[in-house]
Order: structure tokens, then sequence, then C-alpha cells
């Protein structure tokens, strides 16, 4: 209904196939008019790989790729006429209010006067479910990482990464669910000649997953330009698909 005839459907990370198979080849299915796909990663694998499904499943569409850092280099977007912003999600959650709203400016001010931007954002708030999808295993072995890195990569003496503990802390005044390390025991350690002492419960906050609700996130879209013209949100009410057009 949106999308404008021979639109230019630009991707921000079309990721790994699997993501790419079961969210962007059906947009791009539903969306008959599509003049071009361009999807813009720093992975060249996910680049080649997208480009690989469609030769096979959308023939028709010429592919673009861009191997890019989309975040820096916004300003791709005006280079290309009735350009549509598909963006899953993801990287959207890891910004705080501040950085959404940068973000989204960016693009208002990139977007063509027929531009769009299709966005997918996880407006979950209920705090059992979230600690239900992030306390598990995979993601704290990704959390638990960082600080392997750091004894692996950094000149560090006497630091024990094993005595830390994941724990998640959902904010709902800030609609942020933020991933911790707590410590489980007191340790010193030097970190390239500087001396750090650490005590048992100390909490290092490593990363921030932003769960806006629908208003919430509209109302940032609003205050850079960009005007809410339709949203879908999944029975659970915990995914919404957001469209975005260029305030005229």
């Amino acid at each position: 209904t949106f999308v404008p005839e021979g639109a230019n459907i630009i991707e921000f990370v079309p990721g790994t196939q699997k993501p790419f198979v079961n969210k962007t080849l059906p947009f791009l299915k539903a969306v008959k008019q599509c003049q071009s796909y361009i999807p813009v990663d720093l992975c060249k694998t996910y680049l080649l790989q997208a480009e690989e499904v469609l030769k096979h499943e959308l023939p028709e569409i010429v592919v673009k790729p861009i191997q890019d850092n989309f975040i820096e280099n916004i300003d791709l977007v005006k280079n290309f006429e009735r350009s549509v912003v598909w963006f899953k999600g993801s990287t959207i959650t890891n910004l705080s209010t501040n950085q959404c709203l940068n973000f989204l400016k960016k693009i208002s001010q990139a977007l063509q006067p027929e531009g769009l931007l299709i966005v997918g954002q996880d407006t979950n708030q209920n705090e059992s479910s979230l600690k239900k999808a992030y306390n598990n295993q995979a993601v704290k072995n990704a959390m638990l990482s960082v600080f392997y890195w750091i004894k692996r990569d950094l000149p560090t003496t006497n630091f024990n990464p094993g005595a830390f503990e994941y724990q998640p802390e959902w904010v709902p005044k800030n609609y942020c669910f933020q991933h911790n390390l707590i410590a489980t025991s007191e340790q010193e350690f030097v970190l390239d000649g500087v001396n750090i002492s650490i005590e048992k419960g100390e909490k290092f906050h490593l990363m921030s997953s932003y769960k806006y609700p629908v208003e919430y996130f509209q109302s940032l879209a609003k205050k850079v330009g960009l005007e809410p013209l339709d949203c879908f949100v999944d029975e659970n009410k915990r995914m919404v698909i957001h469209v975005l057009g260029v305030k005229k």
C-alpha cells in the first residue's frame, strides 16, 4: 500500500541467511513494484548470501550490495530515488533514546520526499518474558566472553574472567533491559600496568536492549520529521513493524 512504484529497497543489515530467508525474502516478494534491492552490511559473506538467494527466488530484482557501516554512512540513502529503508531491527534495540533520535533524524534527512522507513522493533514490556528470553546459556556465554577476550587480548596479570556471573535487569522507566556481569569474588589484577581492584558484588553493565512502547517510538519519530503511517503489532503485542514517511 505504501511502497511507491519502482521503489529501491535499502536494507540495513540483511544478516545471516536464515533471517534473510524468513523475513526479508517474504517482504520482497510482497513488494511487487520493487525496482532494486540494496543490502548494506559490513560482512561481505552476508551480502553474497543475500544476492545468491535472490538470484534464484527473485531474479527480476536488480541487487546492488554495499559493503559499509550503515550507522556511519546513512547518507547513502540519498543516492536512491523512491528509497524505502527496510530495517528488520536488532541494532535499533541497542540504541538509547538520544541515540535512537539521532539515528532516526539522519534517516529522515536522507530520505527523498517519497521515501519510507519500515522498521521492526521489540516492544515487549513484560519483565518475566524478557528474562525468559535473555536469561539463557547462549546470552550468558556471550556476555562472559567479553571478559575472557580481555584476558586473552589485553596485557593483564592475575585477572580471573571466570569470577563473574550474568545478571539481567529490567529498568522499566527507561524501557531498558540491561545485561550485567556481577563479580562473584573480590580480586586484584593489573591491566596494562594499572592496578585494579574489584569488590564482590560489583556490577558491570555491558549492554542494553531497549524495548520502546509503540506510542513512545512513534513520538521519537515525529520529533525528527518522520510521520507514522501505520504499524503492525503481533498478537502477543511484543513485536511491531512501523511504517514511517517523511513529513510533508
